[in-house]
């Protein structure tokens, strides 16, 4: 179950958190999400949109199968987020393919 989350940053942290908690330290996805509020959702559209993130989510996932992440955000809020359509629906295609691949993993 995706938690309830207000803001795009509380998301962030939360994904780092649930990442750390499990054991897995999501380096890339800290290093790429340092930054002002005001530049977040740009930063994030692109992590959304990057295969080289998404590879990174897959591997991440290969050990950590319960790990959150930020694509399950997006599906559930990223409209409220006012983020495009487009990215919510490349987040919407990846959590789809990590429950196929993970069936139990949130």
């Amino acid at each position: 179950m995706i938690p309830s989350v207000n803001t795009l940053r509380e998301a962030v942290q939360y994904v780092i958190k649930n990442n750390t908690d499990a054991g897995y330290r999501p380096s890339y996805f800290i290093q790429d999400t340092s930054c002002s509020d005001r530049e977040l959702p740009g930063r994030c559209i692109k992590l959304i949109h990057s295969l080289n993130a998404l590879n990174a989510v897959y591997r991440a996932l290969e050990k950590f199968p319960e790990i959150i992440t930020l694509e399950d955000f997006i599906v559930r809020y990223g409209e409220e987020w006012g983020l495009p359509s487009e990215t919510i629906s490349k987040a919407q295609e990846s959590v789809n393919t990590f429950n196929q691949r993970w069936p139990n993993r949130v």
